[in-house]
């Protein structure tokens, strides 16, 4: 997304997506920072070369030719204590690194060693870039991906030793990251107001998906049901708030499904720039319907979602849900969203409301093309019980691809 703005005009604006999560699309740093924290007590060359075998160019180059290899028989030196690791629930923790929302992983050539550098990620990446492009009239984007509050969970010690009224341990170090995620937007928030682009500057914040139910919070994504890894409202309904004190008014709630593509549309309709016409855009420009919130149409007559087994497509109301494992029974749920969210599937009661959105999710299946980059494994998830609870009788699974 590219601004096409003049900063400190109401005409147009500059644009902030604040996302809160990790990025797909990694700097070299945070390709370090994944070779880091992908396996404990394996070489970092040794994980490479399985990932290598296992996916083939899907490594990303600086990962496998650089970033690896520099790290291979590093050292790594923390400033916490590992005391603040996350130990109780496997793929939590990895007990030979660490990172925080607002760190990222530097070189010290002269010691050899790669030493963790607590705030320079927002210096370089946040308001760094808000400091420069003050300098002249060209507007700026800036996409900001935290880290926090992802696994493995772990914080530093003055974040946790300041929360000590929660007693649990794991949500403590979560409530310690969630800590240091807010800072750090503050920061930049700071920044903007601070060179004279606040009341200008769109910025969005969201998140890229729910509660994970292997870090062992039951209540995490209460009150919806399902976890990151499902389909169900825990897994997708997320953060989503918009700050543009020059167009949005304050304190307005539009309630109408929205998707994150939309941010691509809106900060292009924001910027002034054109949209690609050689392919289909979903994405739809938000600011008419966040500007009035009285609006009777909505952006999306349904949203979709789909990895692999997983599927699910919902409109104002209703929801399926479906979880067909290729070789095993398909599972089906219906919900009316506007009622008792997801615990009661509807699917024998209304035939006719299934069928319609069965007969949506296909034609949207029948337009999509392979993915690229198939799925290596599908597993059944327990919808309800997090990773620090036994299964029981009677539990709910659902199928997730990945």
């Amino acid at each position: 997304m590219v601004g096409k703005v003049t900063p400190n005009t109401q005409e147009s604006a500059s644009i902030i997506a604040a996302i809160m999560g990790h990025d797909p699309y990694k700097t070299p740093n945070e390709c370090l920072r994944s070779c880091i924290n992908a396996n404990a007590g394996i070489p970092a060359k040794d994980w490479v070369q399985s990932k290598q075998a296992a996916f083939g160019d899907r490594i990303e180059p600086f990962l496998a030719e650089s970033a690896c290899k520099a790290l291979s028989g590093s050292k790594l030196k923390t400033d916490y204590d590992e005391a603040f690791h996350h130990k109780e629930l496997p793929l939590a923790c990895s007990l030979d690194a660490t990172c925080f929302a607002d760190t990222t992983i530097e070189h010290d050539p002269d010691n050899g060693i790669f030493v963790m550098t607590p705030e320079r990620k927002i210096k370089l990446y946040g308001t760094g870039v808000i400091e420069c492009k003050n300098t002249s009239v060209r507007p700026f984007f800036l996409y900001l991906a935290h880290w926090a509050p992802h696994t493995p969970l772990q914080a530093t010690r003055e974040d946790y030793e300041a929360l000590s009224d929660i007693e649990l341990h794991r949500e403590r170090v979560y409530a310690a990251m969630i800590r240091s995620l807010d800072r750090s937007v503050g920061r930049v928030m700071d920044a903007l107001k601070s060179n004279g682009l606040d009341e200008n500057t769109l910025v969005i914040f969201t998140s890229d998906n729910g509660g994970a139910g292997y870090i062992g919070l039951p209540d995490v994504n209460d009150p919806y049901r399902g976890w990151k890894g499902s389909f169900f409202e825990g897994g997708i309904r997320v953060p989503f708030l918009a700050r543009w004190p020059a167009r949005l008014p304050s304190g307005s709630t539009y309630t109408a499904p929205v998707h994150h593509f939309d941010i691509y549309t809106t900060a292009a309709a924001t910027a002034g720039a054109d949209l690609p016409t050689d392919r289909p855009i979903d994405g739809v420009d938000l600011m008419p319907y966040l500007i009035n919130t009285d609006l009777t149409d909505t952006p999306h007559e349904h949203l979709f979602f789909r990895s692999g087994a997983a599927q699910a497509v919902r409109d104002e109301r209703w929801k399926l849900v479906v979880s067909a494992p290729q070789g095993l029974p398909r599972k089906e749920w219906l919900f009316d969203l506007t009622s008792d969210g997801e615990w009661n599937n509807l699917l024998a009661e209304q035939p006719e409301v299934a069928n319609r959105l069965r007969d949506a999710l296909e034609a949207h299946n029948s337009e999509q093309t392979e993915p690229l980059w198939p799925s290596i494994a599908t597993t059944a998830r327990n919808i309800d019980r997090d990773l620090s609870q036994q299964d029981q009788p009677g539990d709910e699974f659902a199928y997730w691809s990945n």
